[in-house]
């Protein structure tokens, strides 16, 4: 049973009251709020992600609290809580939404260990990868939503989550986040994308959150094995070009967008010398999100095509 099976009055009762607990790609959240706004929001974001069980257990127990502080002009705060603690500095009401959406990758960022984690972007065809590490700024969530409207599977637009073992990739389909211009560039670019929450002066500048493809959340089990690694960076003055790199120069930029590299010890090292053993990778630069795409699809940057299923 998914959420939108539910009536909003009903989703909106249980949000506000015992909780509402969704399935969100490997884990299990629970959310409760009495922020009207917030609950509206999250129901309107999230109606293809399936609701957990009763007897199931629950990762991560998130409250989003309305209180007061004399920090913001306005006054009114909404504040985030995980298992009973508060980890995140409150944020203005108006800002719950996104405040959630990043209080959730704290929450797995510090405590899923059992992944190796990147900071990325993560499309996928078939069972086959593309994960796109980059600061934020870098362009990697507007070109991970320009993929996913054009025939990719999200996996996500924030984290990978390489399990050790297998080493293959964990879905977790959850709301874009653009920021800014991209908002408009992702608008043009595919008008049927569904915004589900604007806010203006966030410390991001304005942040929309888009409602991730149905079809995506639909595969969220489907876990996927990296096969291509690409670097991008959006550049005004650039429509689109791209340069293969070496094994060694996408270790070191890889290194440097993992959240808990070396908490593991030689096995975190292992699994990244193995996916940069296996998977060829690329840097691109960007303005225009077609001609970006064909680069990225076409043979150019790769030594093998991907695959087209």
């Amino acid at each position: 049973m998914r959420l939108s099976d539910l009536p909003h009055d009903e989703a909106m009762r249980r949000l506000q009251g015992p909780g509402l607990a969704l399935r969100m790609g490997p884990f299990r959240v629970r959310v409760t709020s009495r922020i009207r706004r917030f609950c509206r929001q999250f129901v309107d974001l999230y109606p293809h992600h399936r609701l957990v069980e009763a007897e199931e257990f629950i990762d991560f127990d998130i409250r989003m609290k309305a209180g007061w502080s004399w920090v913001f002009p306005r006054g009114r705060v909404a504040r985030f809580e995980v298992n009973g603690d508060a980890p995140l500095t409150p944020l203005p009401l108006g800002q719950a939404m996104p405040l959630f959406e990043w209080g959730l990758n704290w929450c797995v960022t510090t405590q899923s260990h059992r992944f190796v984690m990147v900071h990325a972007g993560i499309v996928a065809r078939g069972d086959e990868a593309l994960m796109m590490p980059g600061a934020s700024g870098s362009g990697k969530s507007t070109l991970t939503t320009a993929l996913c409207y054009r025939g990719w599977r999200l996996l996500s637009d924030e984290l990978a989550l390489i399990d050790l073992e297998q080493k293959l990739v964990y879905p977790m389909p959850r709301p874009i986040s653009l920021k800014n211009r991209s908002i408009a560039t992702i608008q043009r670019f595919a008008p049927e994308v569904h915004i589900g929450s604007r806010v203006t002066e966030t410390r991001k500048g304005e942040v929309a959150l888009l409602r991730p493809p149905a079809a995506s959340v639909a595969e969220e089990d489907r876990r996927a094995r990296i096969t291509r690694i690409l670097f991008p960076l959006y550049d005004a003055n650039t429509p689109a070009e791209g340069l293969a790199i070496t094994p060694g120069q996408s270790f070191v930029k890889t290194f440097d967008s993992t959240f808990n590299y070396g908490i593991h010890g030689k096995r975190d090292f292992a699994l990244l010398a193995d996916l940069m053993e296996r998977a060829p990778a690329a840097e691109i630069r960007y303005s225009d999100l077609d001609a970006a795409i064909a680069l990225i699809e076409g043979s150019s940057l790769w030594s093998a095509p991907l695959t087209t299923t």
